[in-house]
């Protein structure tokens, strides 16, 4: 029978197999940084605080646009874009590098035009997901969602585990004989 910490790990492991199962997710991925981040030890603590076992699952900076879109920044300009802090324009010039949506290039000066223009369109509109509501997604509260059953019955038997060690051990320290 798990452990509670085996059974989050049950859990977390049901929460990623979910995200990657989603098409959503499929069409979303380019670059696989997300996906990478998501199945690496640094996405997830478990903590013991005030006898609570506690589980965070971590995600990117940018999981919340995965389903949502990028919304736009109040009074961004064209400046605010070529010397953008949040590294918006450096991720779509990477993520042009894997020419989804039919965005094609011939020299990496018209990827980079391609990014400022995409950048520039995102900070002053938002992006394409966030400006069009029926294309927004919910691949992570799907993916939690979905995993829910398997967190609980992994719980189920771990306090089962729990309560028989419990009993044994206080029948053993009132008969040592046993």
């Amino acid at each position: 029978m798990p452990t509670i910490e085996e059974a989050l790990n049950s859990y977390n492991e049901a929460i990623n197999a979910s995200i990657f199962a989603n098409p959503d997710f499929a069409k979303a991925n380019a670059s696989g940084n997300f996906g990478n981040f998501i199945r690496s030890q640094a996405s997830t603590q478990t903590a013991i605080a005030d006898g609570q076992t506690v589980f965070t699952k971590y995600g990117t900076s940018y999981t919340t646009a995965l389903d949502y879109g990028t919304p736009p920044r109040a009074g961004a300009s064209l400046n605010d874009v070529l010397n953008s802090a949040d590294a918006t324009l450096k991720g779509i010039y990477e993520w042009l590098a894997y020419k989804k949506y039919g965005l094609e290039y011939d020299s990496q000066q018209l990827r980079q035009r391609l990014a400022v223009n995409i950048a520039s369109k995102i900070a002053t509109q938002g992006s394409y997901k966030y400006r069009n509501k029926g294309k927004q997604t919910a691949i992570i509260e799907t993916a939690l969602d979905a995993s829910l059953p398997v967190l609980l019955e992994q719980l189920e038997l771990a306090s089962v585990s729990s309560l028989d060690a419990s009993i044994k051990q206080s029948i053993n320290a009132s008969n040592p004989n046993i």
